[in-house]
């Protein structure tokens, strides 16, 4: 269980890093790597080229140790003050950050991490100073993308990757959300609109390089929107698309009858599975657990 309150902001201006860490929040395959890519352009800005895998790793798990129910074993036993473990685990999680500053050059941390994005809760714990964005592409084009391919995961999973990632983030507090569709279309006044909202310096040559990343925006948003897990995240989540304002029923017939055909697949397999667990445990409370085993 994480301490109840977030790093107390005075407390955090004791880290070298105060004001100087910007998370980006995007569901992998989104294109965020190419924005990312971008970024380094900008010569105020230390990059991370890798994900640092911070808080999906690391500083979830030693914030879920602050109390461990029912046992002695939670560090609130031997630190009794949780604003003193935050501010600890505060200038733990800076050393790898501080260290890519050095390394990388500028003045500012921007930091991406597939996974981080439904942890907004724990990075603002250590960071309530940081600057959290929030970069979304339509979920259709991300959820096929993550279905196909030599890493492709099942169609209903792909679609359920990218919707629970942006509910989680429609849940939470961030300080902005950058559309990679913008970005793609416009990426001069895109990425200047980016640095004027993170007070980053644009010379006109680095933002020059960085719209250059996005040449070929065209020929992306041109993709049609034609497969199974594009329709299923149509079919589950309209809410979610409309509410990051991109256009519904785009997807092709056949695709959406695919769609409920796996959807419905799915259900019947999970009825079945809990229906065995039920049988399982019926004869466990009748013969005993140590009599039958599955």
């Amino acid at each position: 269980m994480r301490p109840p309150e977030p790093l107390d902001i005075e407390l955090a201006k004791e880290s070298s890093l105060f004001g100087k860490v910007i998370f980006v929040l995007a569901t992998v395959g989104s294109g965020v790597d190419v924005l990312m890519r971008a970024l380094s352009e900008f010569p105020q800005l230390a990059v991370f080229p890798t994900q640092t895998d911070l808080f999906s790793s690391g500083m979830q798990r030693i914030l879920d140790h602050w109390v461990q129910d029912g046992t002695n074993q939670g560090m609130h036993h031997v630190c009794s003050d949780a604003q003193e473990f935050l501010i600890a685990a505060r200038l733990l999680a800076d050393a790898p950050l501080e260290a890519a500053r050095t390394t990388l050059g500028g003045d500012l941390v921007v930091e991406y991490t597939p996974d981080h994005i439904k942890m907004v809760d724990d990075i603002r714990a250590l960071y309530p100073d940081a600057r959290i964005v929030h970069v979304v592409s339509d979920g259709r084009h991300v959820a096929d993308r993550l279905a196909y391919g030599r890493d492709a995961i099942p169609a209903r999973y792909a679609a359920r990757r990218w919707v629970d990632d942006q509910r989680s983030v429609m849940a939470a507090a961030v300080d902005g959300t950058v559309k990679l569709e913008a970005l793609w279309t416009d990426p001069v006044g895109a990425l200047k609109a980016l640095a004027g909202g993170l007070d980053i310096d644009a010379p006109g040559s680095a933002l020059a390089s960085a719209a250059s990343h996005f040449s070929s925006g065209s020929q992306l948003l041109a993709t049609p929107v034609t497969g199974r897990a594009a329709a299923i995240v149509e079919i589950v989540a309209p809410d979610v698309l409309a509410h990051f304002d991109y256009e519904l029923d785009k997807s092709a017939r056949s695709a959406r009858l695919a769609a409920w055909a796996e959807i419905t697949g799915a259900g019947t397999v999970v009825a079945a599975g809990n229906a065995r667990r039920r049988v399982q445990e019926r004869l466990a409370e009748r013969f005993g657990r140590d009599e039958w085993r599955p």
